[in-house]
Parts: C-alpha cells; structure tokens; sequence
C-alpha cells in the first residue's frame, strides 16, 4: 500500500476503512468539493458526496 499525503486546511482527522474503501474527512471548517477534487487529483480516489 502506498502512503500518500497532502495537506487541506482545517482537516482535523481522516479515518480509512480498507475493507469497504471508503474515508471520513473531519474537518473545523467546511471544505468545497473542488478543494477536495484537487487533493485526489493524482489519486485513484474520489468524492462521493460532500
């Protein structure tokens, strides 16, 4: 598994399930889908709702 990370402002945690393959994003502010988009851009993830 590759670890990979980047930095988005106000994220406080980010919880993975590799079972499922899914990620919780806690944040202290709302962060936009395009911030996010750009994060993963390099990435085989992405957002499923916001």
């Amino acid at each position: 598994m590759e670890n990979k990370s980047f930095a988005i402002e106000g994220v406080e945690s980010v919880k993975v399930d590799l079972a499922t393959k899914k990620a919780v994003l806690e944040s202290q502010t709302e962060i936009d889908t395009e911030t996010l988009n750009a994060a993963l851009a390099e990435t085989n993830y992405s957002v499923l709702s916001a």
